[in-house]
């Protein structure tokens, strides 16, 4: 509504706030009328902050959007959880406008706020997270002028103010100072420089709402956006506020923007409408004849930028005249609008006006990006600053350029373009020689900053001024340029794990490089970004850097190759690639040789996938001793944690939990957190077969917070779908809900979506949602199709058959179970097929499951599988007593593992068969069928007892089998 004040209140606030007289007002209170002035809009921040001077139309036509960006902040603080609204739109739509509205929102609401804003430059592929430093900078008070010494000194009390806890600050400075490259980035994943930096949004927003609005995030690296999602994904309980400002470029670069983000909004700024634009026109120009204001709504096709620069074409042109309010007149009549149709036209328009001298320096800056230092102009032009200067004051007059004197922001004192496209408009008037000298200039700027900080923006340069040059003696000298400034800038990049930066810049250097020693290097640079980034390729590269390092015989290059290759394959569980990479490659390769442990190490650990556990212990201890020669903890520990797997698979479970451990605590104490991750799966897998859940809980809890503490989304998958097997076979099926619903938000392999898939199934199966758990069913299947490893199939195999059963489907739960290797889980295995046989009265499946047990080490899981499997064939064949003796058996060992879900199946076979005969069968099917009940899944004893066609036991002297084949009942 209108908001009137009094003659003190707009003396307070005349510095924030535009006023127009309201004429006198009779007030309550008062005996005779007083003057009154009426809000029209807000002009600045508190006090008068950052009030812009230049030319700043009426706010009209975005009132939806404005409330929905504030509506949506408030939902953030209430709910105290994280949220994104990407704000999208063309080029001078107005999406900095809606921003700068919110910011002075935000600046009136009487909560504290913590507000922070950063720009992805034009250049931004070239600079990894420069927003995000931005970011840090602005909370810490550092401006991008200040030497590293001052910055330092400015960045550790910070620190000291927001991560309080000492342990914590000690794990966060470093990589936060790495990030603002005022130290070298400690080694370590990518994932812990991200939990780094997210650690310390987080304890800014333990004391109350964070924003962070991201600028212009089409020019953002895939670093920085994929740092936004692991900031969201990873701080459930924590009010962060991300505004994310774009033009539609993001979307064709990403079209999944935001979509694994929970609390995501899109904000579509559409073209104003006519009406809106005409008010906007006579807001910025009261008195604007309507045919002007017409000609202009017609060709300004709703962007409210067009509308502006039109207005301050006029003013270059004299015919709008400011007044002492700030407020611009019409002076004299406009015979002839003549403005051009487009806004790029506009623009240029608007930049020809200017006298050559100021169109260069223009035109240089354009170069040097959407912002830049006066040193930095200076610099490029070849003046001095003092002739700079009035050049600089003329083009901030007629607003082509403004200068930031936001104290709190680090690019204080720096000039930036009115409009990105201003920007881009004036580059455009380059011809292609001046780029190369200018972009050569450029390059010979920064080179000498020394800053490392700035190398991608070196590389670019060069290869703009290399692009811009003929082939011939000056383009090679170029290129080499361009090469070393390239690896540099891809140095700096793999420092901050940025690897698409990585892979862009490198393969930017393949493009011009011919030696092949260079090549070769470079290959396998981009091989291991690609790995990273899971990118297909990324074995081709591999393979070529081992092809190219064959020929110039460079050993340490194709080993280091060679085990790449290998652990790609590895990586996406293809054994049989693996092992034809690591087997020849390790058969001729000393233990004292570089990068030998890494092949070793790969080559046991697919061996051990494979189910080729003697094998794998031998290239384990290959692995340990080649690690020793270096004290290489990270492959001592992986090491350690195959050997380990591979006794286990052997039935030697004693041994592998002592070599597990022990693989924990090396990698622990390393700081080698992957390694340490791996160690808990596969100490977790190993003690299964021996350990009830409730036991395996800590350490599987453990694991889950640790992968959520540095954001490694594929073990945190892991680890929640080990937790949620255990919950469901002890009957928390509710938190079993929950812990898979926390895999949604996370980037997985396909391994993983089938294992999730097969999870789901058995839950909906469990409530009798037959279709969704077929759905379920089939994306299981689809998320393994890609795999050979046995201990992957199998775990999605004995899940899809134990959804099956709880479907009422017995004949496709052994189907299920066919071709399904050992993997580890024979008992597992075993079980499930036998409890699907029995209810089929199926003598031949039921034996050839029996088999799987033959062998195996003694453990808690093989003695309940064999009990359980005893007294199905017992009660098949009609040996009552017995088998009443063996369910009785079998039933506690399966509760003393938490194996409830078994236990209580188990019971209704039991009652299947036993229930007529004997009062404890009758009394477990009761018992079993109430837990079913207790857990919504009362359907489950329906369909159970239905598939056994009603004839549960039968008559004396006579097989089961023999029963069902004269009821009409198929068996296989």
């Amino acid at each position: 509504g209108t908001v009137l004040v009094g003659e003190a209140t707009k003396r307070a606030t005349a510095e924030a706030i535009a006023y127009e007289e309201a004429g006198e007002q009779l007030l309550k209170g008062k005996t005779a009328p007083v003057a009154a002035w009426r809000a029209v809009q807000v002009l600045g921040m508190r006090g008068g902050a950052r009030r812009r001077s230049s030319l700043e139309p009426p706010f009209v036509g975005r009132d939806e959007e404005l409330r929905l960006v504030k509506d949506l902040f408030n939902v953030t603080v209430r709910e105290a959880k994280p949220r994104l609204v990407t704000v999208i739109g063309q080029a001078g739509i107005g999406k900095s406008r809606l921003g700068w509205e919110f910011e002075k929102y935000i600046d009136g609401v009487t909560q504290t706020v913590y507000w922070h804003a950063g720009r992805s430059p034009s250049y931004g592929e070239g600079i990894s997270f420069w927003a995000l430093a931005e970011m840090v900078r602005e909370r810490a008070g550092i401006a991008e002028s200040d030497p590293p010494e001052e910055a330092r000194a400015k960045l550790s009390p910070c620190l000291a103010e927001w991560v309080t806890d000492a342990e914590e600050r000690r794990w966060v400075e470093p990589r936060v100072a790495g990030l603002l490259g005022l130290e070298e980035m400690p080694t370590g994943q990518r994932e812990e420089l991200f939990a780094a930096w997210r650690t310390f949004f987080q304890r800014i927003a333990d004391r109350g709402p964070v924003i962070l609005v991201f600028k212009d995030l089409h020019w953002a690296d895939d670093g920085m956006l994929e740092f936004i999602e692991h900031l969201l994904t990873w701080s459930k309980s924590h009010p962060i506020y991300v505004l994310a400002m774009t033009r539609p470029d993001l979307l064709e670069r990403h079209p999944g923007w935001g979509s694994g983000v929970r609390n995501a909004t899109t904000v579509s700024l559409e073209p104003l409408a006519d009406e809106a634009m005409g008010e906007l026109l006579r807001g910025l120009v009261p008195g604007l004849p309507g045919d002007a204001v017409a000609a202009i709504v017609a060709r300004a096709d709703g962007v409210p930028l067009y509308a502006v620069e039109t207005v301050r074409m006029l003013i270059d042109r004299g015919q709008l005249v400011a007044g002492a309010d700030g407020s611009y007149t019409l002076d004299g009549a406009i015979d002839r609008l003549g403005v051009p149709e487009t806004l790029h036209a506009l623009v240029a328009a608007r930049i020809d006006a200017n006298p050559p001298e100021d169109r260069s320096l223009l035109a240089d800056g354009a170069v040097l990006g959407q912002s830049f230092t006066l040193a930095a102009i200076s610099g490029l032009s070849g003046q001095k600053e003092e002739v700079v200067l009035p050049a600089l004051e003329r083009l901030l007059r007629r607003e082509l350029l403004i200068r930031d004197d936001d104290p709190r922001s680090p690019e204080r004192g720096q000039y930036r373009f009115v409009q990105a496209v201003v920007r881009e408009v004036a580059y455009d008037t380059l011809a292609k020689a001046d780029r190369r000298t200018k972009h050569l200039a450029a390059a010979r700027y920064f080179e000498a900053l020394g800053d490392d900080e700035l190398s991608g923006v070196l590389a670019n340069h060069y290869l703009e001024a290399l692009q811009a040059t003929s082939p011939g003696p000056e383009a090679d000298a170029l290129a080499a340029q361009a090469r070393i400034a390239l690896r540099v800038a891809g140095e700096r990049a793999a420092a901050l794990h940025a690897w698409s930066v990585v892979h862009r810049h490198l393969t930017d250097a393949l493009a011009i490089t011919s030696e092949p020693a260079e090549a070769a290097s470079l290959h396998m640079a981009i091989a291991q970004a690609g790995n990273f980034l899971v990118r297909p390729d990324s074995v081709d590269h591999a393979l070529r850097a081992a092809e190219l390092a064959e020929g110039l015989d460079d050993r340490p290059t194709l080993n280091r190759a060679r085990g790449l290759a290998g652990e790609i394959y590895v990586n996406r569980s293809l054994g049989a690639d693996a092992l034809a990479i690591l087997e020849p490659a390790a058969a001729t390769l000393a233990e004292n040789e570089q990068f030998a442990a890494a092949i070793f190490s790969q080559q046991a650990r697919i061996l051990m996938m494979t189910e080729r556990h003697e094998e794998a212990l031998v290239a384990a201890e290959r692995a340990l001793r080649a690690a020793a020669l270096d004290r290489d903890t990270e492959q001592i520990a992986q090491a350690l944690t195959t050997r380990g797997s591979a006794l286990g698979g052997m039935g030697r479970l004693d041994e592998a939990e002592a070599v597990l451990r022990g693989a924990m605590v090396i990698a622990d104490r390393g700081g080698h957190i992957s390694a340490g991750l791996r160690a808990r799966n596969n100490l977790v897998s190993a003690i299964s077969e021996d350990t009830p859940y409730h036991e395996m809980m800590p350490i599987l809890n453990d694991s889950i917070d640790l992968a959520r503490r540095y954001g490694m989304a594929g073990w945190a998958a892991q680890h929640l779908l080990n937790t949620t097997i255990g919950l469901i076979e002890m009957g928390d099926w509710e938190q079993a809900d929950e812990r898979l619903a926390e895999t949604d938000d996370l980037a997985m392999n396909e391994s993983h979506l089938g294992a999730i898939a097969s999870l789901r199934a058995i839950l909906l199966a469990g409530r009798g949602e037959a279709q969704a758990s077929n759905e379920a069913i089939a994306e299981a299947r689809r998320g393994t199709r890609l795999i050979d490893t046995a201990p992957q199939l199998t775990d999605v195999a004995v899940r899809l058959a134990h959804a099956y059963l709880l479907l009422g489907e017995p004949k496709a739960a052994v189907q299920a179970l066919k071709g399904a290797e050992g993997g580890g889980n024979d008992p597992l295995i075993a079980n499930a097929g036998g409890m699907a046989a029995a209810v089929l009265a199926d003598g031949r499946a039921l034996a050839s499951f029996r088999e799987r047990l033959v062998g195996l080490a003694d453990s808690r899981w093989s003695r309940a599988a064999a009990a359980q499997i005893a007294a199905s064939a017992s009660a098949m064949e009609g040996r009552w007593d017995e088998a009443q003796a063996a369910y009785l058996s079998a039933l506690p060992r399966f509760d003393d593992m938490d194996l409830h879900l078994e236990a209580n199946v188990l019971r209704l076979e039991f009652a299947a068969y036993l229930g007529d005969r004997f009062a404890d069968a009758a009394a477990a099917g009761e018992a079993g069928a109430a837990w079913f009940a207790e857990r919504g899944a009362e359907g489950v004893v329906e369909r159970y007892r239905a598939a056994f066609r009603g004839t549960p036991a039968p008559a004396a002297g006579t097989t089961a089998r023999a029963a069902r084949s004269q009821s009409g009942v198929e068996v296989s």
